[in-house]
């Protein structure tokens, strides 16, 4: 039986002990094999028995996919969660680019909004996934003192509070919005990985029905003499 994995979660809660089997990974698509008590199946008698379901992810694109941290691990569906990207700012794609033509005064400050608004949010990136040279800021700051860089590229969200901060210092700057891609519809946290993804569909085994045995039939009567 399959159902959309997003539909499902919203529905019920993952049950402990519930654990991770196998990862399998095949042109796009990402299989997770789950087994442990049945909190998926409200048509089971007794969730506490231990069955199988294997978690889908179709078409799946970048984020922080860590493939070598995606093993098997009892304690990875405690950091589990699919989320949908049009109701999650930060993940929407980051179709504006905003470049300055003169030298920022106060980068810093700019950094540290950004920083702070993905702290807020509890986001899944950081500062380095949207401003020019964010993984290191001593290296953002001594980009900034150029007469004209590209600042960073990101969503609407963002692209707001960096333009905010630079009309507040004065700096000379356009915005330019890029053609993105189809929007993926998925964002998921698996462990310490997180990934856009078309569609996650749950796969669930059916539950075998026991029999009752019979033994054999009567024996045949003796046939007469």
């Amino acid at each position: 039986m399959r159902r959309d994995l997003y539909g499902l979660l919203q529905e019920r809660s993952i049950v402990h002990p519930t654990r991770v089997e196998a990862i399998t990974w095949r042109q796009g698509r990402l299989s997770v094999e789950v087994s442990g008590w049945r909190w998926w199946d409200a048509s089971c008698p007794n969730p506490a028995t231990d069955g199988a379901i294997t978690f889908v992810f179709d078409e799946v694109t970048e984020g922080r996919f860590l493939l070598d941290r995606l093993d098997r691990d009892d304690e990875m569906l405690d950091e589990f969660e699919i989320r949908l990207v049009a109701e999650t700012p930060w993940a929407r794609s980051a179709d504006w680019s905003i470049y300055c033509s003169a030298a920022v005064p106060d980068p810093l400050a700019i950094y540290v909004a950004v920083e702070d608004y993905l702290r807020r949010n509890e986001a899944r990136f950081g500062v380095e996934d949207f401003l020019n040279q964010g993984s290191g800021l001593r290296a953002f700051i001594e980009m900034t003192k150029a007469p004209g860089f590209l600042l960073a590229r990101a969503p609407e969200c963002i692209r707001d509070l960096i333009c905010e901060e630079l009309d507040r210092q004065c700096v000379r700057y356009s915005v330019v919005q890029t053609v993105a891609d189809t929007e993926s519809r998925f964002l998921v946290t698996l462990g310490r990985s997180t990934f856009f993804c078309e569609g996650a569909i749950a796969e669930m085994l059916e539950q075998a029905v026991p029999t009752a045995l019979t033994g054999p039939g009567p024996c045949p009567a003796p046939a007469s003499r």
